[in-house]
């Protein structure tokens, strides 16, 4: 089997490695298009064509916001792209490179404070794991010093009576 690489973009160095048609057009799944709701196919060529396509789109366009913006223009429902991921290597790949990217993206928006601040900061440890760790972090932080159940009981304990303040009833 002869394997040769091919540049799929001049912005970015993503290879996309051509095999033979046998393999190409191996028959993987299908999936109901969301738009058509006709039943397509899938083949090994296909997802690994999506995958390089997902993972340009990321990185060079700046309007790339979610992956949801890449799937659903192409028909995919996003179940069956989350069982492609899990399922997939290539696209399990260029799904964290596009996730890299356009977290990427977002963070420095929200630094220049063209998106919102909270929302990039509740959104970002879904795109980049050191937000994710950071959050967990803080978690425990939180935790040992609020305690196990995150409440902390101040027991105040009553003043005397004094001639200063007058006792109401």
């Amino acid at each position: 089997m002869m394997i040769t690489k091919k540049p799929t973009n001049k912005k970015t160095k993503v290879t996309e490695i051509i095999k033979p048609d046998s393999e190409r057009y191996k028959w993987l799944e299908d999936y109901q298009d969301h738009f058509t709701f006709d039943i397509k196919p899938i083949s090994e060529g296909g997802l690994h064509k999506m995958a390089v396509e997902l993972a340009n789109w990321a990185e060079n366009n700046p309007e790339a916001l979610t992956i949801g913006q890449f799937v659903r223009k192409r028909g995919i429902p996003r179940d069956t792209y989350n069982n492609w991921v899990n399922k997939y290597p290539v696209l399990k790949r260029a799904h964290e490179a596009a996730m890299w990217a356009i977290g990427d993206r977002r963070e420095l928006a929200g630094l220049r404070r063209e998106f919102d601040v909270s929302m990039v900061k509740f959104m970002m440890p879904n795109y980049d794991p050191e937000w994710m760790n950071m959050l967990k972090v803080q978690s425990q932080l939180k935790a040992d010093v609020l305690g196990v159940t995150g409440m902390r009981v101040v027991e105040i304990p009553a003043f005397p009576d004094t001639c200063i303040v007058d006792v109401q009833e």
